[in-house]
């Protein structure tokens, strides 16, 4: 499991280029099968860089917090964790950032939130 503390914006530059491919966010051991999922890697990069309007249906709907749209855009294996990713939002994700299509489309991301730009390499 992975928890980073942030304590300034050059900290969290500074662990970018380390951690390119892993999750920047602490996963207990209840969600390690939904890390594997294609749309956690897009959550996480929406957490992080904020809504750019790049998000699958699902992944929206999930943010939104439209239980209707987000059954019907479902792929099997989503369908499946649907109780665990409820869970994950409640318990991992900022409540700044889903619950509604307004709060989506309005987060900025954490590297806003803590004043950051991220580096291209």
């Amino acid at each position: 499991m992975y928890l980073y503390i942030i304590r300034s914006k050059a900290n969290v530059l500074d662990m970018l280029p380390q951690f390119e491919n892993h999750c920047l966010l602490p996963i207990r051991p209840a969600y390690q099968h939904i890390r594997d999922l294609p749309t956690h890697r897009e959550i996480v990069s929406f957490i992080w860089e904020g809504y750019r309007g790049g998000l699958s249906n699902f992944a929206y709907a999930l943010l939104s917090n439209s239980l209707a749209d987000t059954y019907a855009r479902a792929d099997s294996y989503n369908l499946l964790h649907l109780r665990e990713w409820v869970h994950y939002l409640r318990d991992i994700c900022p409540s700044e950032c889903w619950g509604s299509p307004t709060k989506v489309q309005e987060w900025k991301g954490l590297f806003h939130f803590y004043g950051a730009e991220r580096r291209s390499q």
